[in-house]
């Protein structure tokens, strides 16, 4: 549909998604729609998609109308951005994920019987043709989910929560790979997106970029030790680590999220809680580079970039809230946790994979802790913008970003499990 494969948030072409929704929407038995826009998200926001906000009221087959809040998600039509980043790889995961993946999940929760949990947003469907990728999904903060401020680290309630989320939505990997095994291989049979983003002209650089970062930061810090620690985990250079751990398979592997940082979740509070200290429900978002992986790899990305520099000696109490969320749903899935993935597993594949943790909270934390005002066009992203943006952050909020990577690599290399 030549209209819709043009739909960006930038362009605001109300009839151009108005085409697209009402095509998602013939599957909810709508027949018409009208839309209004309301709003999109701020430069900096979105990488590979454009993002708008949507208001739909539909008229279904019955002749009774429906209100619909949407989020719209489309890629980039920019083909400078095309060449340097796999966007296509990226919302072809996305859209795997959303219109395979989870229902699937969600289907078989429910003939075991068991409390299904919103791990996700809801989504109404997606578009995909020769060159455009589209996701509708429900527009979580019309119902009173929201961001938490990426400058503040999260607690640890926040971290709970998270956390038991990630064990309720691996143990359903590791329930179907044992009772549903061809649905889940065939589920699972996914490329390592992160190996399109190395194989571009312009993440090699980067890695070169963060890791002269870390490094300096460790020797300012006088961080000497933990620097030797950090190389002698190493299998050949500081690239070829980070290839290594993300390609690396076991097999006791869940479909993980993959994008585990601050602006991939949205959290629900209690109306008194005008503090926004403890959390009721955690919803995911961004399975743009998910794939089948030790599950570690959401962890130690996770736990590294959002943890409290404070929290980080809690490593073994923060293992213990994901592993007691897992078996608990394993059991009620049907499955032996002692079998499918028992503890001495778990801490098998950190010691193994953990340092995945460093190498991620080096890539995102200098974004997440960027100011608006220096936000970049990732279109102009070359082999010099990670070390600008990292100049930015750190003539702003060097004290912050120093002690949540010191933190991240103490909590990794000292190994408290």
């Amino acid at each position: 549909m030549q209209s819709c494969a043009r739909m960006s948030a930038s362009e605001e072409n109300p009839l151009s998604i108005r085409d697209s929704v009402l095509e998602v929407l013939q599957k909810h038995d709508v027949i018409d729609c009208e839309i209004s826009l309301e709003g999109t998200t701020e430069k900096g926001d979105g990488y590979l998609g454009d993002i708008t906000f949507i208001h739909v009221t539909a008229v279904k087959e019955n002749g009774k109308s429906k209100n619909y809040d949407m989020v719209v998600k489309a890629g980039k039509p920019s083909k400078e951005l095309r060449n340097k980043f796999p966007v296509r790889v990226a919302f072809e995961r996305e859209i795997h994920m959303y219109s395979k993946v989870f229902p699937s999940f969600q289907q078989f929760v429910k003939e075991k019987k068991v409390e299904p949990f919103q791990f996700v947003a809801e989504c109404f469907g997606t578009l995909l043709s020769e060159d455009m990728e589209i996701i509708f999904c429900q527009n979580l903060k019309k119902i009173g989910y929201e961001l938490h401020d990426r400058f503040t680290p999260c607690n640890m309630d926040h971290m709970k929560l998270t956390l038991e989320s990630y064990g309720k939505y691996h143990a359903i990997s590791f329930a179907m790979r044992e009772q549903q095994p061809e649905i889940f291989k065939k589920l699972s049979e996914m490329e390592c997106v992160w190996s399109a983003f190395a194989a571009s002209e312009t993440f090699p650089p980067m890695l070169k970029q963060v890791e002269k970062h870390l490094y300096e930061i460790l020797e300012e810090s006088k961080e000497i030790e933990m620097l030797r620690k950090f190389k002698e985990r190493f299998t050949g250079d500081f690239e070829q680590t980070w290839r290594n751990l993300i390609t690396a398979y076991e097999e006791r592997s869940v479909i993980t999220h993959g994008d585990c940082w601050n602006n991939n979740f949205m959290f629900k509070y209690d109306t008194t809680d005008f503090t926004k200290s403890s959390p009721t429900k955690v919803v995911m978002l961004d399975f743009q580079i998910s794939k089948l992986a030790s599950p570690v790899l959401d962890l130690a990305y996770h736990i590294c970039a959002v943890i409290a520099p404070t929290d980080s000696a809690n490593l073994k109490e923060l293992l213990g809230i994901y592993y007691r969320s897992l078996s608990d749903y394993l059991r009620q899935l049907g499955s032996n946790p002692d079998i499918a993935f028992p503890y001495s597993s778990l801490i098998e594949q950190w010691r193994k994979y953990s340092l995945i943790g460093i190498f991620f909270v080096g890539m995102v934390l200098p974004i997440i802790l960027l100011d608006k005002s220096d936000a970049m066009n990732v279109e102009d992203f070359d082999e010099n913008t990670f070390m600008d943006l990292t100049k930015k952050v750190q003539g702003k909020h060097k004290t912050q970003l120093n002690e949540r990577i010191i933190a991240a690599f103490r909590l990794v290399l000292e190994e408290k499990v």
